[in-house]
């Protein structure tokens, strides 16, 4: 889901994933980075990837439950 106005997405991992990040620029293309450590050491597992992310270290807002 996409709002319409979107403007800091990327296709991640082999341009299989499509990706995005709410804040500013710079923190977006940051979280884009680690994300793709996260994919590429899985594999592109994205269910493992998302899990794995926010135990090292990244924004745990990104994972709410």
């Amino acid at each position: 889901m996409l709002k319409h106005s979107a403007k800091k997405i990327r296709r991640l991992y082999q341009e299989k994933i499509l990706a995005g990040f709410a804040g500013s620029t710079a923190d977006a293309f940051s979280l884009f980075a680690r994300f793709e450590t996260k994919l590429e050491q899985y594999a592109g597992n994205l269910n493992r990837a998302a899990w794995n992310w926010p135990r090292t270290g990244a924004p745990t807002k990104c994972c709410a439950s």
